[in-house]
């Protein structure tokens, strides 16, 4: 019965491919992905939503499936703007 924000854009993966399995009853879940990163989003939402599925898949970077359920609540999955500099140049990971 509240909220999470987990935030991707400066994780560092030690294998090619990690699961993050979300659980969100009567709350919810926002999950921030980088450009870079190859996403999965297969979970269920029941009298709730499980978002992200249109999120696309990137080639070359490490892949990330995020899976689980929501129960009367959410699991929001969205790509981060690409990060700027102060010289405007975009940051790379």
């Amino acid at each position: 019965m509240g909220g999470v924000e987990l935030d991707l854009r400066h994780a560092r993966f030690a294998a090619d491919e990690t699961t993050i399995t979300a659980v969100a009853i009567m709350g919810g879940i926002d999950i921030v992905v980088p450009e870079h990163l190859d996403v999965e989003v297969d979970g269920v939402g029941l009298m709730g939503g499980f978002g992200g599925r249109r999120i696309g898949a990137r080639s070359g970077g490490p892949r990330v499936r995020i899976t689980g359920f929501a129960l009367w609540g959410g699991v929001e999955v969205k790509r981060a703007k690409p990060e700027i500099d102060k010289g405007g140049k975009e940051l790379t990971a």
